[in-house]
């Protein structure tokens, strides 16, 4: 079975082409491009965000407002969707698109983002897993989802989501998820999170 139907019979929302090929490599083009700060982690007990490199090794990419907007519009339109399929109301308030580039031996280690009133997490793929040799792809670098499978033997198995450019998956932010070490290329995403309506 493939791994897009395994998921979203385990209930994670997946959209195969939320971006098309030509935006995608725009984008990319653009975040290689740009100039970056490295990712900080949210420490909840200390109310604020840090850098912890034994957790996690990125970058943000700070890219044109216009790039920026363009996502976050189409992010918005597409609450009533996930609030359906996660059959819970959101926030009309969401943290806004983060762009971010992993390269050789990046890596986020296993976590949760159930922090504040955080609910839904969003990952877009802007380029595809590939072989070592391509100039756009990657290895490595999976965003791998755990406790999906409720049976024994599958807690510590993670299931590997759909790593085709494009393609956007959302899941329920106290799932633990981890993205493996880079092995060759860059991994360049999006990544944002809707709330949880007070």
């Amino acid at each position: 079975m493939p791994t897009s139907m395994l998921l979203k019979r385990l209930g994670i929302f997946i959209i195969n082409d939320f971006i098309q090929a030509s935006e995608c490599a725009s984008l990319c083009h653009e975040m290689h491009a740009a100039d970056t700060t490295q990712a900080e982690i949210l420490k909840e007990s200390l109310h604020t965000e840090c850098l912890d490199e034994e957790i996690r090794q990125t970058q943000y990419c700070q890219i044109s407002d216009s790039a920026q907007n363009s996502i976050n519009q189409r992010l918005m339109n597409l609450k009533p969707a996930l609030e359906r399929h996660f059959q819970t109301p959101l926030a009309d308030d969401f943290e806004h698109a983060k762009f971010l580039k992993y390269n050789k031996g990046d890596f986020f280690s296993p976590h949760t983002d159930a922090q504040y009133q955080r609910k839904i997490n969003i990952t877009i793929n802007l380029n595809s897993a590939q072989s070592a040799t391509s100039e756009l792809g990657f290895t490595g670098g999976e965003l791998r989802l755990y406790g999906l499978i409720q049976q024994a033997g599958f807690a510590n198995k993670g299931i590997a989501a759909p790593a085709h450019a494009g393609c956007l998956i959302a899941y329920p932010v106290d799932i633990v998820h981890e993205v493996t070490p880079i092995t060759q290329g860059k991994r360049l995403s999006i990544v944002s999170r809707f709330l949880s309506k007070a």
